[in-house]
């Protein structure tokens, strides 16, 4: 199942989507703008599945992006978050910005756990490229929609269910 939620962009291509035809379940929906937070718990919402994968629309995920995701997950008895890697594009230009990014692991945060006194980031976010069962979302009321701009939501909700004992497993494949 693939529920992908337009926030209300300015760029919308909104006939595209009804034109795609999938072997799974296929939900296109433009909701009005209203930050990530909220627009990713009303997708969440409509899930049917056991796994919420959460995907940021500047992410390109591998072949085996999904089957990584779960086979995490079925390999652990105990509820997690998994954290896939943010790898830039093959053959990608790293400019001077990028280069940093990429040199101090800033989207890529467990890159490094060396860098970590505990061998993890002490607020792992649930960033572009993350899942968590629904169960647990739900448990813990998903993101927090009073984060109405970009960024934050999912540090806190790392923040959150990390305070609550939940592990995060990093995937980098």
């Amino acid at each position: 199942e693939v529920i992908v939620v337009d926030d209300g962009s300015d760029e919308c291509n909104c006939s595209m989507p009804s034109l795609y035809s999938a072997p799974y379940k296929y939900t296109f929906i433009r909701h009005e703008h209203s930050g990530l937070a909220p627009t990713r718990n009303f997708g969440a919402g409509m899930a049917q599945g056991d796994i919420h994968y959460f995907q940021a629309d500047d992410v390109i995920p591998g072949a085996e992006t999904l089957a990584e995701h779960r086979r995490s997950h079925e390999k652990n008895t105990n509820p997690i978050a998994v954290i896939g890697s943010l790898k830039y594009p093959a053959g990608l230009e790293l400019d001077s910005f990028l280069w940093y990014l990429e040199r101090s692991s800033h989207y890529d945060l467990y890159k490094d756990p060396g860098k970590y006194p505990q061998g993890s980031p002490p607020m792992p976010p649930l960033n572009g490229n993350s899942s968590i069962s629904i169960e647990l979302f739900r448990e813990n009321s998903g993101f927090d929609e009073s984060f109405k701009q970009y960024g934050g939501e999912d540090t806190e909700f790392g923040y959150r269910l990390k305070k609550k004992g939940i592990r995060f497993v990093y995937n980098p494949a």
